[in-house]
């Protein structure tokens, strides 16, 4: 098992998503009140005898931190854009915002992956990128399928997103890493689900107005990198974190 040093630096850069993890992990354990600790000191169980020892772990990488504020920030601007119908058409303060945003969580994205590893990255765009090719072909057929078909397929997203609720919740009390697994599989599944019914959609919205392609276009990247960094989580979890 990888030590918090092992943990925390991989090839010389900072793991922030295994730091992310313990964070969250010993978060109950922080003592700021000793003169000789940060905030940024994490408790860890030693021993039944001493339920408390310190470890001290670097601030982490400030280009990994704005990466995910940054992500973050984008990935609120977009779900505004798919909700509001109003963006949907083609005027230029719509495309300019769009624009904007795409922008906005490409960067943060990009920041964000930094510091995953070469492996992790390679698994997780080629996953997305093959997951979100099966769900275009399968958005074909969803076009001309029986209405129960696509009522079983939303069923399935809302038990997806509903079981990943319970299991966050279970995660942030018992702190397994089964567990945060098992929640970014269901977000996994429940943004597949959500790309499956994207053009189906997409045409549904088209036959009312005019959508912009720009705007299609924005979907489509929008979910896939929610897509790949779920992915990428759940890799670190397994791979870095607690191997």
């Amino acid at each position: 098992m990888k030590s918090d040093k092992d943990c925390n630096y991989t090839n010389g850069k900072v793991n922030y998503y295994c730091i992310i993890q313990r964070l969250f992990k010993y978060s109950g354990c922080l003592n700021i009140s000793d003169n000789n600790l940060t905030i940024f000191d994490i408790i860890s169980n030693q021993n039944a005898h001493e339920k408390c020892s310190y470890t001290t772990i670097c601030f982490p990488d400030p280009i990994a931190l704005s990466g995910l504020i940054i992500t973050l920030i984008g990935i609120v601007l977009g779900f505004i854009i798919i909700i509001n119908r109003q963006l949907f058409t083609a005027p230029r303060k719509n495309n300019k915002f769009i624009v904007i945003t795409l922008i906005i969580i490409n960067v943060g994205a990009a920041f964000l992956i930094f510091t995953a590893q070469w492996y992790e990255l390679f698994i997780s765009i080629s996953t997305a990128t093959l997951l979100l090719i099966v769900a275009i072909f399968l958005g074909e057929y969803l076009g001309g399928s029986e209405r129960k078909w696509k009522i079983l397929l939303f069923a399935m997203c809302g038990g997806f997103v509903f079981t990943g609720f319970i299991l966050v919740v279970l995660w942030l009390i018992l702190k397994t890493t089964g567990l945060q697994v098992a929640f970014m599989v269901c977000w996994c599944g429940a943004t597949f689900i959500v790309m499956t019914f994207t053009k189906y959609y997409l045409e549904k919205c088209h036959e009312r107005e005019q959508i912009s392609t720009l705007y299609s276009v924005f979907v489509l990247v929008y979910e896939n990198i929610i897509l790949v960094i779920a992915l990428l989580f759940s890799l670190n979890a397994v791979i870095d974190c607690h191997s």
